[in-house]
């Protein structure tokens, strides 16, 4: 009997040798791994303990299938860039990168009901689960273990790495800043490295982390890049993207968007075969800059072995997702923390409106997997706050979107999550990720060198506009709930043909005006479409 069935799809990239199969790239220290390489690195794991300490020994983004005789290992690298599913049932292991495999071997037909109302409020399940009860996925640094014994089968799973604050009690920013730059450059030479001489598109926001790439690359020599944007002509966030690329000379592409285009987009087959590609029962699809790469590739703008680099996630490990109040108290309670999270994750349609038994199961979740206390220091708060994001949020829904590039056949890196990154944050005292203060300062001052921008235009960003310090000054003031009826009022009227990316063209009018409280974004109606609740 195959008490041990392993699916992995071949056109994906995967690779075998000596049973080892892999897929993706990462560092062994100063070596590049990848392909029969990287397979080779990780052959002599037998043991759990043995696979564990060569997961810690690499840096990259990859995933990894070890079969030997009766056993099999099973490995995501510290983000679940690449994801592996699996169920353990009557005694069989099925192991797989496709969900939908994985559960046509089970039989599993009715959706799990807490899954299913998490993924409908967030966008992705949490946890080990998918939206079927008995399919199960591999979460952020994390390995499986299974050896069949007399005919049993038995499972094992390990967290080999958790993003977790270790902050030395005396800290300098100064030396700090120097650190840093010392970490980015490390990063951005690897990702050069991986490049060798392809071309690399970075999609170009009019934030920090984008152009600090862009930045780098410039600072250490590598030519080939280009840049583009997306969205209505004359948003802001594209004006921004174009200012940075002309600043650092960089070629720029825009591609235009319309809700015209965005109901033919979303309604051909290509869109619909992205799904099942990006889907995995587990997160919704990324699709904001799905057309864009289709355009760039259909008008020969990018080269055929191009690598796309965008800039996930280097404000969230800077500090932007910390909740301010967090600052402000001598102990966080589990309350807090909960009406935190779900403020600002669950939050795609209205939690009040939830099953009050589910409400309690969804917080009960929360608490278990960001592993909080009843009562917590500010930085014990904000160290399970951001663990719970980092393993949720950015690994199932941020990071899942380079399945992007992926569909239209391109290889991609994330530098800003390069694991030397990810411990450099973990040791920044929480003071001075407040606000991103570190980060923005010190990507201020190597843009601003490297275009010979004065300090305080190259600090400008989408997100620091006239109007946004506006906004944030009228919200310290009584005036604000009235300002907020006021706006929420202009907004109803405007947001279906004023969206800056034209996206919720996808929405029929009449279900957009049924549903649209001002509180929604384009995914609380794909949440809905892709669980069957609505029809786009």
């Amino acid at each position: 009997m195959n008490y041990l069935q392993v699916n992995l799809d071949p056109d994906r990239g995967w690779l075998n040798a000596n049973g080892s199969t892999v897929r993706g790239s990462a560092f062994a220290g100063d070596e590049l791994k990848q392909g029969a390489a990287l397979a080779k690195h990780f052959e002599d794991a037998v043991y759990p303990q043995e696979f564990v300490s060569l997961l810690e020994g690499v840096n990259g983004f990859y995933a990894v299938v070890l079969q030997k005789g009766s056993s099999v290992m099973a490995a995501v690298d510290r983000v679940r860039s690449i994801p592996l599913f699996y169920a353990f049932t009557k005694n069989k292991l099925f192991l797989s990168d496709n969900a939908e495999w994985v559960r046509q071997q089970i039989g599993d037909q009715q959706r799990d009901s807490l899954a299913e109302t998490e993924f409908l409020l967030t966008g992705y399940v949490t946890g080990e689960d998918t939206l079927y009860p008995n399919v199960k996925q591999l979460r952020a640094g994390e390995l499986l273990a299974a050896r069949v014994n007399a005919d049993r089968v038995t499972v094992e799973k390990i967290r080999y790495y958790r993003y977790t604050h270790t902050v030395e009690s005396e800290v300098d920013k100064d030396a700090l800043e120097a650190s840093l730059d010392h970490v980015v450059i490390n990063c951005v030479h690897r990702l050069i490295r991986w490049a060798d001489g392809r071309s690399i598109v970075i999609p170009l926001s009019g934030g920090y982390d984008s152009r600090l790439i862009a930045t780098m690359l410039r600072r250490l020599g590598y030519d080939h890049i280009m840049a583009f944007s997306y969205g209505r002509p004359g948003n802001k966030e594209a004006e921004y993207s174009k200012w940075i690329a002309k600043s650092l000379d960089i070629p720029w592409y825009f591609i235009p968007y319309s809700n015209e285009a965005w109901l033919r987009w979303f309604h051909s087959q290509e869109r619909e075969a992205y799904y099942r590609f990006a889907h995995n029962l587990t997160s919704l699809p990324h699709i904001q800059d799905w057309p864009a790469v289709q355009a760039l590739k259909n008008q020969g703008l990018i080269e055929p072995n191009a690598v796309f680099v965008p800039g996930h996630s280097g404000d969230f490990l800077a500090g932007s997702h910390i909740p301010k109040r967090f600052f402000a108290k001598i102990s966080i309670g589990k309350e807090s923390f909960l009406e935190e999270v779900l403020r600002k994750h669950y939050s795609l349609w209205p939690f009040d409106n939830i099953d009050a038994a589910m409400k309690v199961n969804l917080q009960e979740r929360i608490v278990r997997l960001a592993e909080v206390d009843d009562l917590m220091a500010p930085e014990r708060a904000v160290d399970a706050f951001e663990r719970w994001d980092w393993q949720e949020r950015q690994a199932k829904f941020i990071v899942n979107s380079v399945r992007v590039y992926e569909f239209w056949g391109h290889n991609w890196w994330l530098p800003l999550w390069d694991a030397e990154m990810m411990e450099f944050w973990a040791g920044v005292p929480l003071e001075l990720r407040k606000e991103q203060q570190l980060y923005i300062d010190y990507v201020t001052r190597i843009y601003s060198r490297m275009t010979g921008l004065a300090s305080d235009v190259a600090a400008q960003s989408s997100n620091n506009t006239p109007v946004s310090t506006l906004r944030q000054a009228v919200k310290q003031t009584h005036m604000f709930p009235l300002a907020k009826a006021i706006y929420r009022i202009i907004k109803q009227g405007q947001e279906y043909y004023g969206d800056p990316l034209a996206i919720y063209g996808i929405v029929p009018r009449v279900t957009f005006d049924a549903l649209y409280s001002q509180a929604e974004s384009i995914n609380s109606y794909l949440v809905k479409d892709i669980l069957g609740h609505i029809s786009l």
